[in-house]
């Protein structure tokens, strides 16, 4: 389980059956953050997700609003996704860039003459790994103060299956979601 930071101000959400804290990403931390949604109870992971798909605007509704100081605790994690649409693709009717008799992508390239070009295949993969040195990048923020008490800070501790979206902030569009189910295990 790594530290992530000392207690930084991020964004936090304390729900009736999750906590969900916000992290920004990369350089520009404006434009991507990770959301981590951990449900109150160690096996409370199959009861979140089945509310979040029953209701796709329940995620949009815990999003974390309030800024405190968390100090926030991860496991090391890498997902990885190979994925080939094509079959999906064809199953939702769209045959035509993969046939090679009427699916003609030649104005694509410079060439139009010879064969029609057509689809073979449509892969996707993406991988997402969060450790030390990703994290390092995304705690950007300090903060210092002077006179009266320290504040309080808040511990954000996934020691139990958690939930993670990754979202681009300026349109709201997740780009990746995904499950840690071990989170003890690298």
């Amino acid at each position: 389980m790594g530290n992530m930071n000392e207690g930084l101000p991020y964004k936090i959400y304390r729900g009736p059956r999750a906590t969900s804290v916000k992290t920004p990403l990369g350089e520009d931390a404006t434009q991507f953050s990770m959301f981590v949604f951990l449900p109150d109870e160690r096996d409370g992971m199959a009861t979140m997700v089945d509310v979040i798909t029953a209701a796709p605007g329940y995620l949009y509704s815990v999003l974390p609003t309030e800024t405190k100081l968390v100090q926030i605790k991860l496991p090391k994690f890498e997902v990885s996704l190979d994925w080939d649409l094509g079959s999906d693709l064809r199953r939702l009717g769209l045959t035509l860039p993969f046939s090679r008799k009427v699916g003609d992508l030649r104005g694509m390239y410079k060439q139009d003459d010879g064969p029609p070009t057509f689809l073979t295949k449509i892969a996707h993969k993406a991988i997402i790994k969060v450790n030390e040195e990703g994290t390092e990048a995304a705690a950007v923020m300090t903060a210092l103060r002077g006179g009266g008490p320290m504040p309080d800070h808040v511990e954000f501790i996934a020691e139990h299956p958690f939930t993670f979206i990754i979202m681009e902030e300026r349109s709201g569009v997740i780009v990746f979601a995904g499950h840690v189910l071990v989170p003890t295990c690298k």
